[in-house]
């Protein structure tokens, strides 16, 4: 293949790229549009909800976790929001073939658009709720120092987890619509396993050993450590979270190519 050649499939590619981002950015402004059409606050809400939430937790379960805990609503509000990434991001792309029927049938977009999205959507959502969080951060008193910069590279690691998980959820729900519950009640037990509102020292070992494998916890762990308590995450949740999102990524991607190919005769 002759230079030219190769030098005329980038362009192609990178025209390609850029012309599938603008469909992202039009169905995701799309979306977020039709969510606040009802909605007086609108995109407020994506601001209130993480501290609603944050102030509900804390205002249970101080009194039994806050004397182990220094800065207790930073440290409820760091996993809140990062748990509803999580929550966001993937149970959005469980329905992000069912519910673009229509689109899928009618156009040539291709299905992983659809995911991307999606995961966008809760990006853009999750980047609103961080607006509560530095207020929290300032009205406790919270310190942030030079680790705080590590903490984006979390939230970019768990993006890649997020798209991974959301693509076999997508797929599994196309042909087993049952999983949508199974869903809600995998999350829910996602969500007390990790370490909302105390610290992983308050389990038995046996528990913590299990917390230490769940995305969403290393995730919170790693934010806390960056933005809470300035320091740099433990080499091993660097591991983890990093071969969760290759592992992940790749093993959705295959199951996603391969589960789709007949996903227009079931939807």
């Amino acid at each position: 293949m002759s230079q030219g050649q190769k030098k005329d499939k980038n362009d192609i590619r990178k025209t390609d790229i850029k012309q599938y981002w603008f469909i992202v950015r039009q169905m995701a402004s799309r979306e977020i549009k039709r969510g606040n059409t009802s909605k007086i606050l609108g995109q407020m809400w994506n601001i209130l909800m993480p501290f609603i939430s944050m102030l509900i937790m804390a205002i249970l379960f101080a009194t039994v976790f806050n004397r182990d805990i220094k800065g207790f609503m930073p440290y409820v509000y760091t996993g809140t929001i990062i748990f509803g990434l999580y929550n966001s991001g993937m149970g959005s792309a469980l329905h992000a073939l069912v519910n673009n029927k229509n689109l899928l049938i009618k156009t040539k977009i291709p299905t992983n658009v659809f995911i991307i999205e999606k995961v966008y959507v809760a990006m853009i959502h999750f980047l609103f709720s961080l607006v509560g969080y530095v207020v929290i951060l300032i009205i406790t008193g919270t310190r942030v120092g030079p680790a705080v910069a590590l903490a984006p590279l979390g939230i970019i690691i768990s993006i890649f987890v997020i798209i991974g998980i959301g693509k076999i959820l997508a797929v599994i729900n196309v042909y087993f619509a049952d999983i949508q519950y199974f869903y809600k009640v995998i999350m829910r037990l996602v969500f007390y396993g990790s370490g909302m509102f105390f610290d992983v020292g308050h389990v038995s070992p046996a528990m913590a050993k299990v917390m230490g494998f769940n995305p969403v916890y290393l995730t919170i762990h790693f934010e806390r450590q960056c933005i809470l308590y300035n320091q740099i995450p433990d080499p091993m949740i660097w591991v983890k979270l990093i071969v969760y999102a290759v592992v992940l990524y790749i093993l959705g991607s295959i199951i996603f190519n391969r589960g789709t190919q007949n996903v227009l005769a079931k939807i």
